[in-house]
Protein backbone atom coordinates (compact mmCIF):
# COMPACT_ATOMS: atom_id res chain seq x y z
CA UNK A 1 0.00 0.00 0.00
CA UNK A 2 1.25 3.44 -0.68
CA UNK A 3 1.68 6.10 1.81
CA UNK A 4 -0.37 8.95 1.82
CA UNK A 5 -0.05 12.51 2.71
CA UNK A 6 -2.41 13.85 5.05
CA UNK A 7 -3.03 17.10 2.91
CA UNK A 8 -4.92 14.62 0.49
CA UNK A 9 -7.69 14.10 2.79
CA UNK A 10 -7.92 18.17 3.17
CA UNK A 11 -10.79 18.27 0.77
CA UNK A 12 -13.57 20.79 -0.02
CA UNK A 13 -15.70 18.48 1.53
CA UNK A 14 -13.48 18.03 4.91
CA UNK A 15 -12.99 21.56 5.30
CA UNK A 16 -16.84 22.86 5.11
CA UNK A 17 -17.74 20.03 7.25
CA UNK A 18 -15.18 20.69 9.88
CA UNK A 19 -15.69 24.00 9.77
CA UNK A 20 -19.49 23.73 10.41
CA UNK A 21 -18.62 21.51 13.17
CA UNK A 22 -16.50 23.38 14.65
CA UNK A 23 -18.96 26.43 14.72
CA UNK A 24 -21.94 24.43 15.78
CA UNK A 25 -19.92 22.71 18.76
CA UNK A 26 -17.66 25.31 19.56
CA UNK A 27 -19.43 28.86 18.85
CA UNK A 28 -23.03 28.41 18.34
CA UNK A 29 -23.81 26.16 21.42
CA UNK A 30 -21.37 26.65 24.56
CA UNK A 31 -23.53 29.87 25.43
CA UNK A 32 -26.72 28.16 25.22
CA UNK A 33 -25.49 25.50 27.04
CA UNK A 34 -24.31 27.36 30.07
CA UNK A 35 -27.73 29.23 29.92
CA UNK A 36 -29.82 26.07 30.39
CA UNK A 37 -27.05 24.67 33.13
CA UNK A 38 -26.44 22.06 31.39
CA UNK A 39 -24.40 20.28 34.36
CA UNK A 40 -27.36 20.43 36.14
CA UNK A 41 -28.92 17.98 33.60
CA UNK A 42 -27.20 14.83 33.82
CA UNK A 43 -29.37 12.76 30.88
CA UNK A 44 -28.83 15.29 28.23
CA UNK A 45 -25.36 16.04 29.29
CA UNK A 46 -24.27 12.21 29.14
CA UNK A 47 -26.22 12.77 24.92
CA UNK A 48 -23.89 15.72 24.68
CA UNK A 49 -20.87 14.02 25.78
CA UNK A 50 -21.67 11.20 23.09
CA UNK A 51 -22.99 13.56 20.38
CA UNK A 52 -19.50 15.62 20.63
CA UNK A 53 -17.10 12.68 20.76
CA UNK A 54 -18.45 10.85 17.59
CA UNK A 55 -18.22 14.31 15.83
CA UNK A 56 -14.78 15.23 16.73
CA UNK A 57 -14.28 11.33 15.75
CA UNK A 58 -15.65 11.82 12.52
CA UNK A 59 -13.41 15.00 11.88
CA UNK A 60 -10.24 13.31 13.27
CA UNK A 61 -11.43 9.99 11.29
CA UNK A 62 -11.50 11.32 8.08
CA UNK A 63 -8.86 13.24 7.59
CA UNK A 64 -6.06 10.78 9.70
CA UNK A 65 -7.13 7.47 7.70
CA UNK A 66 -5.09 4.37 8.03
CA UNK A 67 -2.10 5.02 5.19
CA UNK A 68 -1.34 8.54 6.34
CA UNK A 69 2.29 9.66 7.75
CA UNK A 70 3.71 6.29 6.93
CA UNK A 71 1.03 4.09 7.76
CA UNK A 72 1.53 5.15 11.50
CA UNK A 73 -1.88 6.84 11.79
CA UNK A 74 -3.67 3.47 11.82
CA UNK A 75 -3.55 2.93 15.20
CA UNK A 76 -4.76 6.34 16.36
CA UNK A 77 -7.93 5.81 13.31
CA UNK A 78 -9.14 2.12 14.50
CA UNK A 79 -8.51 3.42 18.71
CA UNK A 80 -10.63 7.00 17.81
CA UNK A 81 -13.10 5.02 15.59
CA UNK A 82 -13.55 2.52 18.39
CA UNK A 83 -14.31 5.51 21.08
CA UNK A 84 -16.89 7.20 18.29
CA UNK A 85 -19.07 4.28 17.46
CA UNK A 86 -19.41 3.63 21.48
CA UNK A 87 -20.23 7.59 21.86
CA UNK A 88 -22.62 7.72 19.32
CA UNK A 89 -24.66 4.51 20.23
CA UNK A 90 -24.46 7.13 24.45
CA UNK A 91 -25.12 9.96 22.36
CA UNK A 92 -28.37 8.41 20.89
CA UNK A 93 -29.65 6.33 23.54
CA UNK A 94 -29.28 9.27 26.01
CA UNK A 95 -31.25 11.55 23.51
CA UNK A 96 -34.04 9.28 22.95
CA UNK A 97 -35.05 9.65 26.80
CA UNK A 98 -34.35 13.36 26.83
CA UNK A 99 -36.24 13.05 23.85
CA UNK A 100 -39.44 10.66 25.09
CA UNK A 101 -39.59 11.14 28.90
CA UNK A 102 -42.83 12.05 29.62
CA UNK A 103 -41.40 14.33 32.77
CA UNK A 104 -39.16 16.28 30.27
CA UNK A 105 -42.00 17.73 28.47
CA UNK A 106 -40.16 17.62 24.84
CA UNK A 107 -42.26 19.15 21.63
CA UNK A 108 -43.22 15.72 19.98
CA UNK A 109 -42.98 17.30 16.84
CA UNK A 110 -39.06 17.97 17.54
CA UNK A 111 -38.75 14.62 19.42
CA UNK A 112 -39.79 12.78 16.58
CA UNK A 113 -37.49 14.73 14.21
CA UNK A 114 -34.58 14.19 16.40
CA UNK A 115 -35.14 10.13 17.03
CA UNK A 116 -35.28 9.87 12.96
CA UNK A 117 -31.99 11.86 12.63
CA UNK A 118 -30.60 9.67 15.01
CA UNK A 119 -31.96 6.43 13.87
CA UNK A 120 -30.42 7.17 10.31
CA UNK A 121 -27.08 8.20 12.34
CA UNK A 122 -26.93 4.44 14.05
CA UNK A 123 -27.64 3.10 10.38
CA UNK A 124 -24.95 4.85 9.42
CA UNK A 125 -22.46 3.35 11.95
CA UNK A 126 -24.01 0.02 11.26
CA UNK A 127 -22.93 0.58 7.68
CA UNK A 128 -19.55 1.14 8.43
CA UNK A 129 -19.27 -1.13 10.97
CA UNK A 130 -20.21 -3.88 9.01
CA UNK A 131 -17.96 -3.20 6.42
CA UNK A 132 -14.68 -2.77 8.15
CA UNK A 133 -15.35 -6.19 10.25
CA UNK A 134 -16.32 -7.68 6.85
CA UNK A 135 -12.83 -6.39 5.01
CA UNK A 136 -10.95 -7.56 8.25
CA UNK A 137 -12.15 -11.37 7.63
CA UNK A 138 -11.96 -11.53 3.72
CA UNK A 139 -8.44 -9.77 4.75
CA UNK A 140 -7.73 -12.47 7.09
CA UNK A 141 -9.16 -15.25 4.26
CA UNK A 142 -7.05 -14.12 1.55
CA UNK A 143 -3.99 -13.91 3.71
CA UNK A 144 -4.73 -17.54 4.51
CA UNK A 145 -4.92 -18.74 0.93
CA UNK A 146 -2.27 -16.87 -0.23
CA UNK A 147 0.32 -18.35 2.58
CA UNK A 148 -1.09 -21.80 1.31
CA UNK A 149 -0.72 -21.30 -2.16
CA UNK A 150 -4.38 -21.49 -2.95
CA UNK A 151 -6.74 -21.23 -5.74
CA UNK A 152 -6.64 -18.14 -7.81
CA UNK A 153 -10.12 -17.84 -8.64
CA UNK A 154 -10.92 -18.08 -5.13
CA UNK A 155 -8.65 -15.43 -4.46
CA UNK A 156 -9.58 -13.05 -7.00
CA UNK A 157 -13.37 -13.44 -5.53
CA UNK A 158 -12.39 -12.97 -2.49
CA UNK A 159 -10.40 -9.24 -2.91
CA UNK A 160 -13.59 -7.90 -5.00
CA UNK A 161 -15.54 -8.75 -2.10
CA UNK A 162 -12.93 -7.30 0.49
CA UNK A 163 -12.66 -4.59 -1.72
CA UNK A 164 -16.72 -3.53 -1.75
CA UNK A 165 -16.71 -4.23 2.09
CA UNK A 166 -14.19 -1.69 2.59
CA UNK A 167 -16.08 0.67 -0.03
CA UNK A 168 -19.72 -0.07 2.62
CA UNK A 169 -17.40 0.91 5.18
CA UNK A 170 -16.18 4.52 3.74
CA UNK A 171 -19.56 5.58 3.02
CA UNK A 172 -21.01 4.59 6.31
CA UNK A 173 -18.34 6.68 7.97
CA UNK A 174 -18.63 9.60 5.33
CA UNK A 175 -22.65 9.40 5.73
CA UNK A 176 -22.47 9.56 9.53
CA UNK A 177 -19.93 12.49 9.14
CA UNK A 178 -21.19 14.59 6.38
CA UNK A 179 -24.88 13.68 6.73
CA UNK A 180 -26.11 12.30 10.40
CA UNK A 181 -23.90 14.95 12.22
CA UNK A 182 -23.55 17.91 9.90
CA UNK A 183 -27.21 18.61 9.22
CA UNK A 184 -28.17 19.21 12.34
CA UNK A 185 -25.55 21.80 12.64
CA UNK A 186 -27.06 23.19 9.41
CA UNK A 187 -30.43 23.64 10.50
CA UNK A 188 -28.47 25.66 13.64
CA UNK A 189 -27.75 27.90 10.13
CA UNK A 190 -30.90 28.11 8.80
CA UNK A 191 -32.28 30.13 12.32
CA UNK A 192 -29.86 32.95 11.20
CA UNK A 193 -32.08 32.81 7.47
CA UNK A 194 -34.65 35.94 7.47
CA UNK A 195 -37.90 34.05 7.33
CA UNK A 196 -38.77 34.42 3.40
CA UNK A 197 -35.62 32.61 2.46
CA UNK A 198 -36.07 29.83 5.58
CA UNK A 199 -38.07 27.68 3.19
CA UNK A 200 -35.41 27.41 0.94
CA UNK A 201 -32.48 27.57 3.53
CA UNK A 202 -34.33 24.22 5.17
CA UNK A 203 -34.37 22.72 2.18
CA UNK A 204 -30.46 23.28 1.13
CA UNK A 205 -29.54 22.48 4.83
CA UNK A 206 -30.83 18.72 4.82
CA UNK A 207 -30.09 17.90 1.05
CA UNK A 208 -26.49 19.71 0.51
CA UNK A 209 -25.04 17.36 3.12
CA UNK A 210 -26.81 14.03 1.44
CA UNK A 211 -25.73 15.04 -2.03
CA UNK A 212 -22.12 15.46 -0.74
CA UNK A 213 -22.11 11.83 0.87
CA UNK A 214 -21.64 9.80 -3.00
CA UNK A 215 -18.73 12.06 -4.43
CA UNK A 216 -16.90 12.46 -0.81
CA UNK A 217 -17.14 8.98 -0.86
CA UNK A 218 -15.58 8.39 -4.52
CA UNK A 219 -12.71 10.75 -3.28
CA UNK A 220 -11.67 7.79 -0.92
CA UNK A 221 -12.70 4.87 -3.33
CA UNK A 222 -10.74 5.65 -6.03
CA UNK A 223 -7.32 4.83 -4.20
CA UNK A 224 -8.07 1.59 -4.49
CA UNK A 225 -5.97 0.98 -7.40
CA UNK A 226 -4.67 -1.90 -9.49
CA UNK A 227 -1.37 -3.37 -8.16
CA UNK A 228 0.46 -7.27 -8.26
CA UNK A 229 -0.94 -9.15 -5.41
CA UNK A 230 1.88 -11.86 -3.73
CA UNK A 231 1.68 -15.06 -6.06
CA UNK A 232 -1.91 -13.18 -8.26
CA UNK A 233 -2.75 -11.27 -10.95
CA UNK A 234 -3.57 -7.88 -10.66
CA UNK A 235 -6.43 -7.18 -8.97
CA UNK A 236 -7.33 -4.24 -6.66
CA UNK A 237 -6.32 -2.97 -3.01
CA UNK A 238 -6.89 0.01 -1.00
CA UNK A 239 -4.28 2.35 -1.69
Amino acid sequence: MANKKVTENITIYWVAATAIAIWFLFIHSPPILIQRNIFQDPLFLLHLCGAYTVYLACIHNTLLTPTMLQSKARQFHVFVGRLGMVAGVVGFIFGLLVAWLPSRGTDQGFAIGISIGGTLQMVAQTQGYQGIKTYKKLKFQIESIENNDGCMTDLEDLRDQRDKALEMHIKGMLSLFVSACTIPAMLRLVDHVPDQYSAVALTLAIMAPILCVEPYTKIFTSRIESRVEPNAVPLTQTA
